[in-house]
């Protein structure tokens, strides 16, 4: 409509005739009552969101009204001194997540510690040969289906890595492409194949303050990694994730990066345990936790040796394995980038399989609880309430 409405704009300042400025007239009043019929329209939809029974349509869209934009940043300050010079900053911030990405201090003297890094020499220096053969007869092969309802199930975002694909352009793919990624990623899981591309991130800094000069701690990073390795990550958790329902390793007081167990379920749990308490009139404190760099400090090797003890497939052990190796990321800094960093104890929540990662590593975490189901735990959160006898 705008394209006819310019093309009767520039036909009448050639003419000048009666005619056209009849038309050019009566097709801006159509726009008009088109754009405010839109207007309607959106504002209709929005009521109908917030009035929806669906506690996840209310959230988004009240969430949407709050959403803050944040403030770039010009400078980094520290106790001592301020960086103004951009070589300077990035010098900074990569001084800041090379220390922020350590591997977790073990002891050797320790069975657990030892038996974990052993495992991870055996798993991460096994041969080539050696993985195909154990890979052979995994369930590790997906459909064309598998890989469209993948992409279907992934967000129109348009934030992209550093291969410049973002989700939004994979997901107008003709679906007749995944006829052709499915054999490509059977033959990747065939061999438990990870890319070194797709595990280098193009890691972006955001202020989560109104301060122009924040500090490192109030810079906010977010990963972003190539969308065709996100995919690969979807495909195994479609795997992983029956594996883990079969054996009921997850308890129900865990949620988060789980299928209807969202923040809504741990609030419902925790408000009726409180209202309960309340009826009988008696004190219940509530305890909440946030465990400092918890996803930054993973310990990936003893999540394989958990892994193993759960009897997890020997495949899905060589995938994590080489899933978490060589991992890099690259900050962005405004078109400045940094070298590689390398990660090497970390289970990034930009990442597909991070979180989930990071859950069952902690699936038994209940059990140092005399009452564990008075504790509730969303991925890296706790919540604890004691319920006076």
């Amino acid at each position: 409509m705008l394209e006819h409405k310019h093309y009767l704009q520039n036909r009448y300042r050639h003419t000048r005739t009666e005619e056209d400025r009849l038309n050019l007239r009566t097709w801006q009043k159509i726009i008009q009552r088109e754009f405010k019929q839109h207007r309607l329209n959106k504002w209709n939809q929005f009521i109908s969101n917030i009035a929806s029974p669906n506690p996840s349509t209310f959230w988004k869209t009240v969430k949407s009204l709050n959403k803050n934009r944040s403030i770039q940043f010009s400078a980094l300050s520290d106790d001592k001194y301020t960086l103004n010079d951009p070589v300077q900053i990035l010098s900074h911030l990569i001084d800041h997540f090379t220390s922020r990405f350590t591997p977790p201090v073990t002891d050797m003297n320790v069975q657990t510690d030892k038996e974990a890094q052993e495992l991870w020499n055996v798993l991460s220096k096994a041969d080539h040969v050696d993985i195909q053969q154990a890979c052979q007869n995994s369930d590790l092969k997906f459909s064309p289906e598998d890989i469209r309802g993948v992409i279907r199930g992934m967000n129109s975002k348009n934030s992209s890595g550093f291969d410049r694909i973002s989700n939004k352009m994979i997901k107008r793919l003709p679906e007749i492409y995944a006829h052709i990624l499915a054999p490509q990623y059977n033959a990747l899981f065939s061999s438990a194949y990870w890319s070194k591309n797709w595990k280098q991130a193009r890691t972006i800094c955001f202020n989560k303050t109104d301060h122009p000069a924040p500090t490192t701690q109030q810079l906010r990073s977010i990963s972003l990694l190539a969308v065709l390795g996100k995919i690969y990550e979807r495909l195994f958790l479609l795997r992983f994730q029956k594996w883990m329902t079969i054996h009921n390793i997850l308890s129900w007081q865990q949620s988060g990066a789980r299928a209807n167990q969202s923040t809504i379920s741990r609030v419902y749990h925790l408000l009726e345990q409180l209202t309960n308490s309340l009826r009988y009139n008696a004190f219940t404190p509530v305890l909440f936790v946030d465990f400092k760099q918890a996803i930054d400090m993973f310990w990936q090797q003893g999540l394989l040796l958990k892994l193993k003890r759960l009897t997890c497939p020997t495949p899905y052990l060589l995938w994590i394995t080489n899933y978490f190796k060589d991992r890099t990321i690259t900050i962005d800094l405004n078109g400045l980038l940094s070298d590689n960093i390398t990660i090497e104890g970390e289970a990034s929540q930009g990442r597909v399989f991070g979180a989930i990662a990071y859950i069952i590593a902690h699936h038994d975490l209940q059990q140092i609880f005399e009452r564990p189901e008075n504790n509730h735990l969303y991925v890296d959160d706790l919540g604890s309430i004691y319920v006076c006898p």
